[in-house]
């Protein structure tokens, strides 16, 4: 029975393996896209946070901000993350198109 399940998984397998492979890229490239704007989104929301203390609440500390990073630190993971997506997109549209001609 188990031999049965592994050669009926390892078909299904074999016939979405291409489908898997595109998902795993664009969700591997989303992952590093996010990843690199997780630092600026934060930095930002704490000016904010600071600015609303600074103008309504001028005794109080204000939160660590951290400090401005060039984007060439980041223009290459987002690049990466980029091509990723745009791999898998392309993966995934060969697997379309050839799923549709047969």
């Amino acid at each position: 029975m188990d031999q049965c399940r592994v050669s009926a998984a390892w078909s299904y397998t074999k016939e979405y393996r291409a489908t898997i492979i595109s998902t795993g890229l664009i969700y591997w490239g989303l992952a590093l896209i996010l990843s690199q704007l997780n630092y600026p989104v934060t930095n930002n929301i704490l000016r904010f946070i600071n600015w609303i203390i600074r103008t309504g609440f001028r005794d109080q500390v204000l939160l660590r901000e951290i400090g401005r990073i060039p984007w060439q630190f980041r223009a290459i993971p987002m690049a990466a993350g980029l091509t990723l997506v745009v791999l898998g997109i392309f993966v995934g549209l060969w697997v379309n198109t050839k799923r549709q001609k047969t």
